[in-house]
């Protein structure tokens, strides 16, 4: 009988190169706050112990898909076996309501980060197992383990890449998960965060250093931002979200991502779709108390609009943090020294 670290050589051997990385992982994607939350307590939850600690400060998952999963698959931490998964597409980046698809209108991961397990691993840990096809809703598989069962699972449906022509059951395929009662701890099991861009891993940083300093010292090193070939297949970067932040003498600019990739359900829309845009400059004293801030407002086009300026209206210290929100949601936060070379000439 293979090992689980054979039969995942062997299933790399079979993909295309672009792709062929996908099973040395196990993938949990999140929001930024969540993410910070995870690297604090070193500890991927289940949702019911999540919610009863309220540690869970956005929520990706579609409200009607969680009123009929079942409790026993709430108490389980989860991983996905690939990324892009059918509900990733739908719950990724923030997308304004009227924008959203129908199921996933309350759902909220404007900023996606993803955790990457080392397949073997985590996959040999104590407790954990397998349900091809993944746990929500109500039609679901029984719960494997073990090597011999690993082998047999349709890795071929589980691994498509690109369009499903006829064959609609490579969707619930996609959703096959790893599962553990409890939850599952980071040491020795994470490999790699993610981030979209720049910008966001900058955000990670910020919050992470701000609420808990020894774990981004401890994880700092693990934390990327995709660079454009691998974030392709990792990420559907199709909400809206910021690429990079540039500072001039004058001016922040702010660079947004391609707006032809935003997705929208109404795939007929004429019209523009409204994103309130609100950038906060606080300014800092030299032990880093906030001497005053200044709030910029102002409506983007969701359909249109890839980047923004915030000039400066005043200039009270060299230091600054620069907070960034779409429709109430963070999606920047960073701090800047505006004295010394974080600016552009």
């Amino acid at each position: 009988m293979p090992t689980y670290s054979e039969i995942i050589r062997q299933q790399r051997k079979r993909l295309p190169r672009e792709i062929n990385w996908w099973p040395s992982y196990l993938y949990h994607y999140t929001d930024v706050h969540n993410a910070v939350g995870i690297l604090e307590k070193e500890w991927l939850y289940d949702r019911k112990t999540a919610e009863a600690q309220h540690l869970a400060k956005t929520d990706a998952a579609s409200r009607n898909v969680l009123e009929v999963t079942g409790d026993d698959i709430k108490h389980c931490a989860r991983l996905y076996m690939r990324p892009l998964t059918p509900t990733q597409y739908y719950s990724e980046g923030y997308k304004p309501e009227a924008a959203r698809h129908k199921d996933y209108k309350e759902t909220d991961c404007p900023v996606a980060i993803f955790f990457l397990f080392d397949a073997v691993r985590t996959l040999s840990y104590p407790g954990v197992c397998f349900l091809e096809k993944g746990g929500a809703g109500r039609q679901i598989e029984r719960r494997c383990s073990g090597e011999e069962q690993f082998s047999a699972l349709n890795f071929e449906k589980i691994y498509h890449h690109g369009p499903v022509s006829d064959d609609r059951s490579i969707l619930r395929y996609r959703r096959t998960e790893v599962l553990r009662d409890d939850g599952l701890p980071l040491p020795g099991l994470l490999r790699r965060i993610v981030c979209r861009s720049v910008a966001e891993k900058e955000t990670l940083f910020s919050i992470l250093q701000e609420q808990c300093p020894a774990r981004y010292e401890q994880y700092k090193d693990l934390i990327t931002a995709a660079p454009a070939e691998l974030g392709t297949y990792l990420f559907f970067r199709h909400g809206i979200f910021i690429r990079s932040i540039k500072l001039y003498p004058d001016y922040i600019h702010i660079e947004f991502n391609e707006a032809k990739l935003r997705f929208d359900q109404n795939k007929d829309r004429k019209g523009a779709v409204p994103v309130q845009f609100t950038g906060t400059l606080y300014w800092k004293g030299n032990n880093g108390s906030t001497l005053a801030c200044d709030t910029y407002s102002g409506s983007l086009d969701y359909k249109r609009h890839t980047g923004a300026n915030i000039s400066y209206r005043r200039r009270l210290s060299d230091h600054i943090q620069l907070e960034i929100r779409l429709d109430g949601h963070l999606v920047y936060q960073n701090s800047f020294d505006i004295g010394s070379s974080d600016i552009l000439f």
